[in-house]
C-alpha cells in the first residue's frame, strides 16, 4: 500500500468528514492546539533560561523542572491530540506541506535534545544543580532546546498561510463536502435536470479558499 493511498484513507475516514465538514470543530481543535504549544513552550522555556544562566526566583534547577514537567507533559498530551485532529483533516495537503514537515523534524530535534541531555548531563544533576552558570554541556542543551522550540512555533505558524484546501458553502448556511468530493445542489439533487453549475449559482454557492494550519491565522 503507497502512501498517497494511506493519506487518502486517513483523509476519508468518518471522523476526518466530521473536522472538515462541522464548522466549528476545526477552529476549536486549533485553538486548543494553539494553547497547548503555548504552554508547551512556556514551561521548557523557563527551564532552558534556568540551564543557559539566567537567574530564576528559584535557584535549583533539578527543582524547577520537576514543578514544571507535569504542566509540560500535559500540555503536549493535548497538543499531540489536537494536532493529529487537525491532521486527519487534511492529511494528504499536510504531507506535502513543506513548513509542515520541518515543523515535525524540529520536533524531533528537541525530542532527540531532551533524551541526550537527560542521559547525560542531567544525571550528574547534583554536581551542578545551583551553579551559576551552569555547565557548558547543560547550556548547550538549554540553547538547542529554546532554538528548536522558537523554530516549532515560527513554522506552526506559517504553516497557516500555506496549507490551502477548499470548502464550499451554501448561502443558507450549510457546509458540504471538501470542495474535492464535488457538491450536489438541491435542484439537482431533485431530479430538476438542469446543469450543476446553473443550480450552484440559483442556491447561491460560494467558493471560499480557507487556509487551513495548526496555528492561529487564516485568510480566504
Amino acid at each position: 500500500m503507497s502512501l498517497e493511498t494511506t493519506l487518502q484513507q486517513i483523509y476519508d475516514l468518518p471522523l476526518s468528514n466530521a473536522i472538515r465538514e462541522n464548522v466549528n470543530t476545526f477552529p476549536l481543535l486549533e485553538s486548543f492546539h494553539v494553547v497547548a504549544i503555548s504552554i508547551v513552550f512556556g514551561t521548557i522555556m523557563l527551564v532552558d533560561l534556568r540551564l543557559l544562566g539566567v537567574a530564576a526566583h528559584r535557584s535549583s534547577a533539578h527543582r524547577l523542572s520537576n514543578e514544571l514537567l507535569p504542566y509540560t507533559w500535559g500540555a503536549f498530551v493535548v497538543a499531540v491530540i489536537t494536532g493529529a485532529g487537525l491532521f486527519i483533516s487534511n492529511a494528504v495537503s499536510y504531507v506535502g506541506n513543506t513548513q509542515f514537515l520541518l515543523k515535525m523534524a524540529a520536533v524531533a530535534l528537541a525530542g532527540l535534545n531532551m533524551a541526550w541531555f537527560h542521559s547525560t548531563t542531567y544525571r550528574r544533576i547534583d554536581q551542578w544543580d545551583e551553579d551559576m552558570p551552569p555547565p557548558a554541556a547543560a547550556r548547550l542543551a538549554g540553547l538547542v532546546s529554546l532554538v528548536t522550540w522558537t523554530v516549532v512555533i515560527f513554522l506552526g505558524r506559517w504553516i497557516g498561510f500555506t496549507l490551502e484546501t477548499v470548502f464550499w458553502y451554501h448561502a443558507g448556511g450549510t457546509k458540504s463536502r471538501n470542495g474535492a468530493d464535488g457538491v450536489t445542489s438541491g435542484s439537482a439533487a431533485s431530479g430538476g435536470g438542469a446543469p450543476a453549475s446553473d443550480c450552484d449559482a440559483r442556491s447561491g454557492l460560494i467558493r471560499t479558499a480557507v487556509i487551513l494550519g495548526d496555528a492561529a491565522g487564516h485568510r480566504i
